[in-house]
């Protein structure tokens, strides 16, 4: 089916590490492709982007970006970003602009209203669990007014946004698998593995991980931490005292995820809250068998409530552990929540996703 070919501007903090960033990424390649011309501003300098658009994606840096000293220099810079976001619409005249995070969204709301282009803004994270300070949030409230859709990547954000705002313009739309994770080889769920993907920060509760793992799992069992983060030294000391340091390959921060979760059996995930759990996802689309706290939002969601893998409160490793359990102690059943998951990691594929966004986009365009 033919789409209207539109101009889309798209305003980032960065493209640095982290999953908006990521996400935009993969959503400029389907636009490209579906015919649309796209332009990603970012905020900052852009030095190193860790993200690379396609050749056909203009970037250009706005190079506003950086920390206020006080009231009236935080709201002196957030009128020069306004302003320099409200040039760049004057200059290339977009069919719509879409803000990735919550500040670019309400920056960019302020200046699409100020030119009469319509906008298109985006959580990244679930709102009540990020609190954004009371002039950030006065600011949001007002700002999203001027907005034409409020995309949330969670019903319970979307739930939530919906009081804030007309219901009528909040919409749901996940994030896309990133990636070639839905390829062949999936993961068969036979290796003793057990994969926890996830900065090493509070949020994440790394060491719930380490906890739940020595407290469900003997020999030749074995836990991978993907990631790194503050939280990294004592977890060290906690796999030590609790006599599970030998079992634990501390791996960092990888380029082959696809691959290392293609080889475990078990994917260990332990946030005490999500925006939208793109490693969750990961996990399901290579054919872990997923154990998740069932934090506000969206393992649940991802999960269907259990049917797709097994949810247990936040902060109880014992109630992580039993989940962790039943898997080991029957190989049938962590096989067929492996496939479970992976079958339902189809509705998130980027071809889905991306005609969710196109939907939106045309609406959003009069």
């Amino acid at each position: 089916m033919s789409v209207r070919p539109l101009r889309i501007l798209a305003v980032v903090p960065s493209l640095g590490v982290g999953g908006a960033e990521r996400v935009l990424t993969t959503l400029s390649e389907i636009w490209v492709a579906s015919g649309h011309t796209v332009l990603i501003a970012t905020l900052g300098d852009e030095p190193n982007a860790a993200f690379v658009p396609p050749a056909a994606v203009e970037v250009v840096a706005l190079r506003v970006a950086g920390d206020s000293s006080g009231v009236w220099q935080g709201i002196s810079n957030n009128l020069r970003r306004v302003g320099a976001i409200s040039t760049l619409i004057a200059e290339w005249r977009p069919s719509v602009a879409v803000g990735f995070t919550t500040h670019a969204s309400i920056l960019t709301a302020f200046a699409a209203a100020h030119q009469g282009v319509p906008c298109v803004v985006t959580e990244r994270n679930f709102p009540p669990s990020n609190p954004i300070g009371a002039v950030w949030s006065t600011l949001r409230r007002v700002a999203y007014r001027r907005a034409t859709i409020i995309a949330m990547q969670t019903e319970r954000a979307a739930a939530w946004a919906r009081k804030e705002w007309d219901a009528e313009r909040v919409v749901v739309v996940p994030n896309p698998l990133t990636g070639d994770l839905l390829r062949e080889p999936h993961s068969d769920g036979r290796s003793k593995t057990i994969v926890f993907l996830g900065r090493l920060a509070p949020v994440k509760r790394p060491l719930d991980a380490i906890t739940t793992f020595a407290e469900s799992t003997l020999a030749p069992w074995r836990l991978q931490i993907v990631g790194d983060g503050p939280l990294r030294d004592a977890g060290h000391a906690l796999a030590v005292s609790l006599g599970v340091a030998d079992r634990i390959d501390w791996l960092g921060v990888r380029s082959d995820v696809g691959d290392l979760l293609r080889a475990s059996a078990i994917a260990l995930f332990t946030s005490s809250t999500e925006g939208f759990p793109n490693g969750l996802l990961e996990a399901m689309a290579a054919g872990c068998a997923v154990v998740s706290t069932d934090c506000p939002a969206g393992p649940a969601e991802l999960l269907l409530d259990g049917e797709c893998g097994l949810l247990a409160p936040v902060g109880e490793p014992a109630m992580l552990g039993s989940a962790i359990r039943s898997l080991i102690e029957d190989p049938g059943f962590r096989t067929r929540l492996g496939q479970s998951a992976r079958a339902r990691a189809l509705d998130f594929a980027p071809i889905v996703v991306g005609q969710q966004w196109e939907d939106v986009l045309q609406r959003a365009v009069p």
